[in-house]
């Protein structure tokens, strides 16, 4: 199961972690606001991952057509396709804050360019971790049927079904948007620094790139999405709760909380 292949993975590396942690503990970590290592879910595992601070960054807030994921392999040689009029591709959320619990689910059929050959990628994780990929070879109509049937066993509802409402303990269906109305906005993810950690004045600081993308794609999510307004996002051994409702992000093992916000560099 998927699901139990990433819990396994998340310990391995829960247990590296906390090794890290007994080493760091004079350490502020929370000077630079999120420092998200990637991707949302639906993909930002094409951002670099310099760490490095920019002024903007372009908004993700609309694109034309599904993108394939860039770890996944088949980017650049293949391309999601339309099967009666429909993209196949359906992204799914499983979200549980009680339990500091944000995962997501991305099911897509793709065909190469240059042959006839399909593929159903599947691509799984925590929100802000590069997750993990498997990818299933066949013809389209194999590779739609496996994705109706995996989409089945996440959500616990028939794909011809998956707009009724969800069920309670599965993933639940993320609304997509190919609208490109603000697709070239530039803008800027800040935090904001009251307390002078690390010598730092009072004032709005920039994201690095990397946490900048990360957050654009979950608040493109929450803007056809209005239930993932709060996400439990992972940063490399560290959890943040963002909350568009209130501008703020929590680091879940410090409890420091800091405003934060989106501008436009316009």
């Amino acid at each position: 199961d998927d699901d139990e292949e990433e819990e396994e993975e998340e310990k391995k590396k829960a247990s590296t972690n906390d090794d890290k942690e007994e080493g760091d503990e004079n350490e502020d970590d929370d000077d630079d606001g999120i420092d998200a290592t990637l991707s949302t879910g639906h993909d930002t595992s094409s951002s670099s991952s310099s760490g490095a601070v920019v002024d903007t960054i372009t908004s993700s807030t609309g694109k034309s057509f599904p993108i394939v994921p860039s770890l996944s392999g088949l980017a650049g040689t293949s391309d999601v396709v339309k099967v009666d009029g429909e993209w196949m591709e359906i992204q799914l959320s499983l979200l549980d804050l009680a339990k500091n619990m944000d995962k997501y689910y991305t099911i897509q059929v793709v065909k190469s360019k240059s042959t006839s050959d399909h593929w159903c990628i599947q691509h799984w994780g925590r929100t802000g971790t590069n997750g993990q990929f498997k990818t299933v070879k066949g013809s389209l109509d194999e590779c739609v049927s496996t994705l109706k049937e995996k989409f089945k066993e996440k959500s616990g509802l028939d794909y011809e079904n998956r707009n009724d409402a969800p069920v309670a303990g599965k993933y639940r269906v993320k609304k997509l948007s190919y609208d490109v109305d603000d697709k070239d906005e530039k803008v800027m993810w800040q935090y904001y620094i009251d307390d002078f950690v690390d010598g730092k004045a009072t004032g709005w600081y920039n994201y690095t790139e990397s946490a900048a993308a990360t957050v654009e794609g979950v608040y493109s999510e929450w803007r056809v999405n209005s239930y993932l307004c709060v996400r439990c996002v992972q940063s490399g051994y560290f959890q943040y709760l963002v909350d568009f409702n209130t501008m703020t992000q929590k680091n879940l093992r410090t409890n420091k909380m800091r405003k934060i916000r989106r501008v436009s560099a316009a």
